[in-house]
């Protein structure tokens, strides 16, 4: 088998056998024969996903714009019912009808989205129209 001379250092298969020509600064990483200078800030593993293929890459971009709308979703959802909860709390029964109409539709939709479990959805909206019903 004839070894070959690819960039800066000799490649057998996908093992780099000698980075000889390639020299790095005092205070820098060398990774996979490049370096990188870190001695300012640490790497952000999630801007730089640490995928080998290109479909590997393409999946953690999607997967990281996913969480990011997740968690997004999730927080207006968490909003929607705790206005729901400072009305019940306060004792103001039309503000928490109210509250709870505009909560209702968004609770279904996190349920439907798979952002939270159907149970976990159903348990949340009798809870609130309980506590709203017990209200004088």
């Amino acid at each position: 088998m004839q070894r070959g001379l690819i960039g800066s250092g000799q490649r057998l298969g996908r093992r780099v056998l000698a980075c000889s020509a390639l020299t790095a600064p005092e205070g820098t990483w060398i990774l996979r024969g490049l370096y990188v200078d870190y001695s300012i800030t640490a790497p952000d593993f999630q801007e730089t996903p640490l995928a080998n293929s290109a479909q590997a890459r393409k999946r953690a971009r999607q997967a990281e714009d996913r969480r990011q709308q997740n968690a997004s979703q999730r927080s207006t959802l968490r909003t929607f019912m705790k206005k729901v909860i400072k009305a019940i709390q306060a004792g103001d029964k039309e503000a928490a009808v109210q509250a709870f109409k505009d909560a209702v539709p968004r609770i279904d939709r996190a349920a439907r989205k798979g952002l939270i479990h159907a149970n976990k959805a159903a348990r949340h909206k009798s809870r609130m129209n309980a506590h709203i019903k017990g209200m004088s």
